[in-house]
């Protein structure tokens, strides 16, 4: 039994808060799983359609001691190495150079689908066969529809394409604080990668010495040893090309404009996708999605979480609570069977008994909010405690708890078969004058009697029988008895339940902690207050313990 004698206005501290947040994170433990489900099959998706890339890299010294030596550059400021690397970076890159490398290697002619997967070649077919019947359908409508023809599409040039394709593939940037020019290309074939590398290295040094060489030939004449030196090695750099040979360091070291320090190799390894660290972000990922699902779902709930919630909701005090383990069977070694332990309930009863006695009520109206089997049962379970009590006591009546249940002729009681009292003689002909009281009244244990206060035909409500016919045999019950408890309808009934509520002295709600939804409670809260009933307060039942106890201790 929990402890419920906080104040109804009274702020949570920083541990009650640390108690939700564990109590959401155990409660929904579950939300994590469809989350990570999700972002893992999201992953392997992408993996299975995004084709890997290879990277290659060649890089460039650059000297900047001799502007005359560099030409190409001398439209620079004193800019400093940074500034000439981002310019080498953007030269690399323009298309009269990347044409020149596209018709070299014939990457016109090359085709990327052979390295896509099959799920992505079969949606790209997919795709352009859509296309395909897209232009045939504008085909259609022009020819058909308004009597031209279609519009001719331009023919595609493939070498720009190819161009265009080549230049998206390719990064060229200068390092920080350095001399250095770095030139990456990406491609789905490692070999094809290195090897458009490694040309456009070639042809762009091969570019910077005839520029080079132009200038030394302006100024010293074309017999200076010097541009002697520099047209040997175009020579040698522009057979290289031709015949497509490996390339070599030497090639590059006698330039003093633009220098080659590390050609191109072919990889090893895709640089993109890094699967592990893929898999491995989308689980990050759906865990921390998961996390905030928990948090959205207990903000949308539209059931009651916790006491606290109860309490501000309805603004009637909570009694006392009733936990899931309570309802746990135990095996009694006496009986053979399995039953409630019915003193772990006393606690509750007692603070009820108190109630009921300081306030002067005699008869008590139990209500709930849900038509579940423990709300039924709580309501006997308490009318079996009270008459516990009741018998302590010894007040010398004749009864000591009688309890009522609608439309119940016999049936159980707490797991129990009652015996059936005589068919025609309920507590329903009581009110025609064809039977008597104790006539329907059974006794199902020493101190607590039930009685049948109902219609027998399903769909008949109280109010067939009259107010009056209720009022008067309450008082009459009250009068025999020390406290008549009412077990009162659920909401489906609504009129008979206001009824019930009415014409008992209070009422006790039992309202299902995550179960009973917020707006029917507040609802009948609404509906009973505008019929003068009197409500003592909130029993909290199924309490839900979500934490281990030595957990919510700390916390």
């Amino acid at each position: 039994m929990e402890n419920t004698n906080t104040h109804p206005h009274q702020h949570q501290d920083a541990s009650w808060a640390s108690r939700d947040v564990a109590r959401i994170l155990f409660k929904r433990w579950w939300a994590p799983l469809p989350t990570m489900a999700a972002s893992a099959a999201i992953a392997i998706l992408v993996i299975l359609f995004w084709t890997p890339t290879y990277e290659s890299n060649v890089q460039f010294w650059v000297s900047t001691q001799n502007k005359s030596e560099t030409a190409v550059l001398s439209f620079l400021d004193a800019g400093g190495a940074s500034g000439t690397a981002l310019t080498h970076a953007a030269l690399l890159k323009s298309q009269d150079l990347l044409k020149d490398v596209v018709l070299a290697l014939n990457l016109q002619n090359r085709k990327d689908e052979p390295y896509y997967s099959t799920p992505k070649r079969r949606v790209l077919s997919f795709v352009d066969r859509a296309l395909d019947a897209y232009k045939d359908a504008e085909a259609y409508v022009y020819v058909h529809v308004f009597g031209s023809a279609a519009p001719k599409s331009r023919a595609r040039d493939k070498v720009m394409e190819a161009v265009e394709k080549l230049e998206k593939r390719i990064n060229a940037e200068g390092l920080d604080r350095t001399d250095v020019v770095k030139f990456t290309v990406k491609d789905y074939d490692p070999d094809m990668s290195a090897r458009i590398a490694n040309r456009i290295a070639r042809s762009y040094l091969l570019f910077t010495l005839t520029e080079q060489a132009t200038e030394l030939a302006a100024q010293y004449g074309a017999k200076h040893p010097l541009r002697v030196q520099l047209a040997d090695k175009i020579d040698r750099i522009s057979q290289n090309i031709l015949n497509n040979e490996s390339p070599a360091l030497g090639d590059a070291s006698i330039g003093r404009g633009v220098r080659v320090i590390q050609f191109a190799h072919a990889p090893t390894k895709p640089a993109k996708p890094n699967r592990k660290m893929l898999l491995i972000a989308a689980m990050a990922g759906g865990l921390i999605g998961g996390v905030f699902l928990m948090f959205a779902l207990e903000l949308v709930d539209p059931a009651f979480q916790g006491t606290e919630d109860i309490r501000r909701a309805l603004g009637v005090p909570v009694i006392g609570t009733v936990s899931n383990r309570m309802w746990r069977r135990r095996r009694s070694l006496n009986l053979k069977r399995k039953q409630l332990d019915l003193d772990a309930f006393m606690p509750l009863v007692y603070q009820i008994d108190t109630l009921l006695r300081r306030n002067n009520v005699r008869t008590l109206c139990l209500a709930a909010t849900d038509d579940s089997k423990s709300n039924s049962q709580l309501a006997q379970v308490l009318a079996f405690c009270l008459s516990r009590i009741e018998r302590e006591r010894q007040d010398g009546r004749d009864g000591n708890v009688l309890l009522i249940e609608p439309e119940l002729n016999g049936g159980v009681f707490l797991s129990r078969p009652v015996p059936s009292a005589d068919a025609r003689k309920s507590v329903s002909e009581y009110f025609d004058g064809s039977a008597v009281i104790h006539q329907a009244i059974q006794p199902v244990d020493q101190g607590l009697a039930l009685a049948a206060i109902g219609p027998r035909l399903k769909g008949t409500g109280l109010a067939a029988y009259g107010e009056d016919h209720y009022r008067g045999f309450l008082k009459s019950a009250a009068d025999k008895y020390g406290t008549v408890v009412v077990r009162g309808y659920n909401l489906s009934r609504r009129q008979d339940s206001l009824m019930l509520h009415s014409l008992c002295d209070s009422t006790i709600l039992i309202v299902n902690e995550e179960t009973s939804r917020k707006k029917p409670a507040k609802h009948l809260m609404h509906l009973l207050h505008m019929n003068g009933a009197k409500v003592l307060g909130v029993v909290v039942n199924n309490k839900q313990h979500h934490v281990p106890r030595f957990l919510y201790k700390v916390l």
